[in-house]
């Protein structure tokens, strides 16, 4: 599709999205002639971004969000913190003596740089525990099959996603991730204003560069008797700091831990939940208050799927917290891409 064609296609969708218009309505709306807009019009219906709902009108299909919310971050951190983050770092550092063990620290973290990784993954853990237990997100066998294959729901933003977020003072707005490879590495990485780092890196680096670190993280391949393509992978590991080199060898620079010791973080955050869910709710009230009026009733089934991207606020609130008390460590050069990095086994 040209580029003049995805912006009529981006046109019509907007158009039609709060109330079924008829070809004739498009046209006025859009100052664009019948046939052009009717040709328009067939090619979204085929590929299910829009529905012919009564004879004659047409309403666009999927759910279409404001790009650029930032009175939402400025709600949730002022009604859910300092409290989601007192709760959590008083709960982390009653761990602290666990969650520095060689088994959950494989890298020899200090806790300042271990907090990066702890801060995102127990709200993460309490975001899946909600959106489950109040059955929020749509169900895979709830999703349609598609004309072109596969299953899928699509989402849209009125005007782009900004990222000006990150010109921001509150540094809790900004958050661009989490971003996911897990085929057969399991690997998440969050980015945002702390980083300085986009998550462009991450998906540059083949996943079987993550596969190989893994490996000699848990001791199965030694870095010496490296084959020709495991030294081409671990050559690309090394040029993406994913390891550094130092004076007693090589030293892994992101965090990593065992299949076992992930279901440990889990558990670990139920026995946390009590505490921490009640506030995950209040943030996602507010959310919903946010979005429920401008959202079609027709698109309300599928929603939640998208409006608890708003929980991931959580994180960078904590973090925010956290860096106003000086408890993180300092992003350098050599590990502002990984700093937040949070690799397992596949789960």
């Amino acid at each position: 599709m040209s580029c003049a064609k995805r912006r009529s296609a981006q046109n019509i969708l907007l158009a039609a999205y709060k109330q079924p218009l008829t070809i004739s309505r498009l046209c006025e709306e859009l100052g664009i002639s019948a046939p052009y807009i009717e040709d328009e019009v067939e090619y979204l219906v085929e590929n299910q971004l829009m529905k012919e709902v009564s004879k004659g009108k047409y309403q666009t299909d999927f759910v279409i969000l404001p790009g650029n919310n930032l009175a939402l971050a400025n709600k949730i951190y002022e009604e859910c913190f300092p409290e989601f983050f007192e709760k959590l770092i008083a709960f982390l550092e009653s761990k602290k003596h666990i969650l520095t063990e060689k088994r959950f620290n494989t890298a020899g973290f200090d806790w300042s740089r271990l907090l990066w990784v702890y801060l995102h993954i127990f709200p993460e853990i309490q975001i899946g525990f909600y959106t489950y237990a109040n059955k929020i997100t749509v169900r895979y066998d709830d999703i349609p099959l598609r004309p072109n294959g596969g299953k899928w729901i699509a989402l849209g933003y009125d005007s782009g996603m900004c990222m000006a977020e990150k010109m921001q003072s509150e540094k809790y707005h900004a958050f661009d991730g989490p971003a996911h490879k897990s085929v057969t590495a399991n690997v998440q990485g969050f980015y945002h204003w702390w980083n300085n780092a986009d998550s462009s890196e991450f998906f540059a680096t083949p996943e079987a560069v993550f596969e190989l670190c893994r490996e000699i993280i848990k001791g199965n391949v030694n870095i010496s008797d490296l084959n020709d393509e495991q030294k081409y992978l671990f050559s690309i590991a090394l040029e993406k700091k994913l390891f550094v080199k130092t004076e007693n060898g090589y030293a892994q620079n992101y965090y990593y831990i065992n299949r076992k010791e992930y279901k440990e973080l889990v558990d670990f955050g139920a026995e946390i939940g009590p505490e921490l869910l009640p506030l995950v709710h209040k943030a996602y009230g507010i959310i919903r208050s946010e979005y429920e009026k401008t959202v079609p009733e027709h698109l309300h089934w599928q929603m939640g799927n998208f409006l608890t991207n708003g929980l991931n606020y959580l994180v960078t609130c904590s973090l925010f917290e956290a860096e106003k008390r000086g408890l993180l460590s300092v992003p350098t050069e050599d590990n502002k891409v990984w700093i937040s990095i949070f690799a397992t086994e596949q789960k």
